[in-house]
């Protein structure tokens, strides 16, 4: 095994941008999996390509692709290679079913620094539950994360690694989220970033036992209480995190800046930039349009 130094992953100015709403997989919870859902479509290049000047304004300096699944979209590699020229990183958010190494190395050339695994759990049993993930498609994408994650540890390729995880009430336990920390830590990932569960109207209406209610809220403050005994070995959300989703769980008002593992996220959203997906008062303005009055204003 060769010697590396893994790269260290920093949080920087982040805009997140959804490239496409086509995916190949039908999670329970999520609205782009169902064909009945409206706009399952690639993003055009006009509304997903912000100037340089517009992320100079913001402050951006990384870019995540997101979707529906990204490497889906006909443009993937224009997309990277666009973006690789004006910012610092540029991160994908994938599945795993296409995330082969042979096209993660197509990226990478093309400037590509970082792919987060989308995996609520590395048991088969929370992924059927969560995600409707058949057994082959479990173990591609496991297998297609392990590989990537074993040619960084061999230091044949660099770039950054972790896990984007949706915690539901399958996975809502100390015993999942320390499984899955585990998993990460032994494949020397750099992060998981856990999500609590949406509802945005869809998971509502076809999967509403996904939920999470006021009788989940003591076993977030269980994986609170775990989270902030842990070793500092793997980054992921600090215990504030879960203290939130416990307060909303309870009936209190939603902390948006408690949301994820950094404050300083924005997104780029039908051709439009927020400063969070929930709050329509962090609007910062349109494509090509926008100025530092209009980013005072929403911050």
């Amino acid at each position: 095994m060769k010697n590396v130094n893994l790269p260290i992953f920093r949080f920087k100015p982040t805009m997140v941008i959804d490239i496409t709403y086509l995916c190949i997989y039908s999670c329970h919870y999520c609205r782009w999996g169902s064909k009945n859902t409206e706009g399952r479509v690639h993003k055009s290049l006009e509304s997903i390509l912000a100037s340089s000047k517009d992320l100079e304004l913001i402050g951006t300096k990384r870019i995540v692709l997101s979707g529906g699944e990204p490497l889906l979209h006909p443009e993937i590699n224009t997309i990277v290679s666009y973006y690789s020229k004006i910012v610092e990183e540029v991160v994908l958010i994938s599945n795993g079913w296409l995330a082969t190494e042979k096209k993660i190395l197509e990226l990478l050339s093309l400037g590509l620094t970082g792919v987060a695994f989308s995996l609520d759990s590395n048991l088969s049993s929370i992924l059927q539950s969560n995600r409707a993930m058949s057994e082959l498609q479990i173990e591609r994408s496991l297998s297609n994360f392990e590989k990537i994650s074993q040619s960084r540890i061999n230091g044949e390729i660099n770039l950054e690694l972790g896990v984007i995880s949706v915690i539901t009430s399958r996975n809502c336990s100390v015993e999942a989220v320390l499984e899955l920390l585990n998993w990460a830590q032994g494949n020397r990932l750099d992060y998981v970033k856990f999500n609590q569960i949406f509802d945005d109207g869809y998971v509502g209406k076809h999967s509403p036992h996904l939920l999470l209610n006021e009788g989940h809220a003591s076993a977030i403050e269980e994986i609170e209480h775990s989270i902030a005994s842990l070793p500092k070995v793997i980054s992921t959300n600090s215990p504030n995190f879960w203290n939130t989703i416990a307060k909303t769980l309870r009936g209190s008002k939603l902390d948006g800046g408690s949301c994820g593992i950094a404050g300083n996220n924005a997104i780029l959203y039908h051709g439009k930039y927020n400063f969070c997906a929930w709050m329509d008062t962090h609007y910062i303005g349109e494509m090509n349009n926008i100025n530092e009055e209009s980013i005072l204003t929403s911050e």
